[in-house]
C-alpha cells in the first residue's frame, strides 16, 4: 500500500477544520489507551467465564481471537495517530499501516460475532421449513450472516487497498455495522437470555454506533475535538460486551422442563 493524502473530513484541506488543543489532545491519548485497561478487563471476563462460554458457544476460541485483535487494532491505531496528523484525523493516508489497523480491528468484529454462534448448530446447515417458515427464513439468514461475517475477514484488506481509506471506510463500516447487529442477538440469546444479557448487548450497539454518528459529524465540520468522542464510544461500547459475558448463564432457560428451546438467531432448536 503506497500512501495516499487524504483527508477523513471530506475534501482535501476542509475548509471548517478546527485543530485540537494541548488539553484537548491529552485527552484523545488518554482515551485511546484506555482501550487497554477494557481490553485487560474483557479478557479477565473471558477467562473468568470459559466453561459457561465452552457450553454455550460455538468457538470460544474464535470470540478470544476477536477480542486479541481488537487489542492489536488498538495499538496499531495508537501508532497511526502518532505519526499521521499528531492525533488528528485530518490529512490522514493510506498507508499499511493505517490498512493493517482496518484489518484487526473490523475483522475483531467479524470474529465476535462468529464466535458467539451458538454451541453444537452446524456452520453448513439444511435449511429447514418444519417449525414453520419464519423459524426456516430466520435460519436462512443465520447461515448468510456467518458466510458475510467471513467475507468480510477477506476482503476488508483488498477493498481497503483498492479504494483507498476516504472511499473504502463507508463499505466496510456497513459490513461493521452488520457484524454489531448480529453480536447484539448473539450476545443476548446465546449467552442468556436474560436482561443482563440483553442489556449488554444493546449497550454493545448503541455505543459503536454511537460511534460512527460522531465520526459522520465530524466529516461534514471537521471539528478534531470529536475525536474524544468517537474513540470513546468504541472503547466504552466494549465495557456492556463484557457485563454480557459475565451475566452469562451456564443454560439457556426452559420454561417447560424438557421442551426445546428456539435459538431465534439461528433458527434451530435444540434440547437443554
Amino acid at each position: 500500500l503506497r500512501p495516499t493524502q487524504l483527508n477523513m473530513a471530506g475534501d482535501h484541506d476542509h475548509p471548517d477544520n478546527v485543530p485540537l488543543t494541548d488539553t484537548q489532545r491529552t485527552i484523545v491519548i488518554v482515551v485511546h489507551y484506555l482501550a487497554f485497561v477494557v481490553g485487560a478487563w474483557n479478557v479477565w471476563a473471558f477467562l473468568h467465564k470459559i466453561d459457561t462460554l465452552r457450553k454455550r458457544i460455538w468457538c470460544p476460541i474464535v470470540l478470544l481471537l476477536g477480542l486479541i485483535w481488537l487489542q492489536v487494532g488498538s495499538a496499531l491505531e495508537i501508532g497511526n495517530h502518532y505519526y499521521e496528523g499528531n492525533w488528528e484525523l485530518a490529512g490522514f493516508t493510506t498507508d499499511l499501516v493505517n490498512g493493517t489497523f482496518y484489518f484487526f480491528n473490523f475483522g475483531a468484529q467479524y470474529l465476535n460475532a462468529l464466535g458467539l454462534r451458538k454451541k453444537g448448530v452446524p456452520f453448513f446447515r439444511r435449511p429447514t421449513f418444519d417449525q414453520g417458515w419464519k423459524r426456516g427464513i430466520l435460519n436462512i439468514l443465520a447461515m448468510l450472516f456467518d458466510v458475510l461475517m467471513v467475507v468480510g475477514v477477506v476482503v476488508t484488506v483488498p477493498v481497503y487497498s483498492a479504494l483507498g481509506r476516504d472511499k473504502s471506510i463507508g463499505i466496510i463500516s456497513a459490513f461493521g455495522a452488520i457484524a454489531g447487529v448480529g453480536t447484539l442477538l448473539r450476545l443476548w440469546r446465546n449467552l442468556g437470555p436474560s436482561c443482563a444479557t440483553l442489556l449488554g448487548g444493546v449497550g454493545f450497539l448503541a455505543l459503536a454506533l454511537t460511534g460512527v454518528a460522531v465520526t459522520s459529524v465530524y466529516r461534514s465540520t471537521g471539528i478534531e475535538w470529536l475525536h474524544v468522542f468517537i474513540g470513546g464510544s468504541f472503547v466504552a461500547s466494549l465495557v456492556p460486551f463484557t457485563l454480557a459475558i459475565l451475566y452469562a448463564e451456564e443454560r439457556e432457560p426452559s420454561s417447560d422442563g424438557d421442551k426445546p428451546v428456539a435459538d431465534l438467531h439461528s433458527g434451530e432448536e435444540v434440547h437443554v
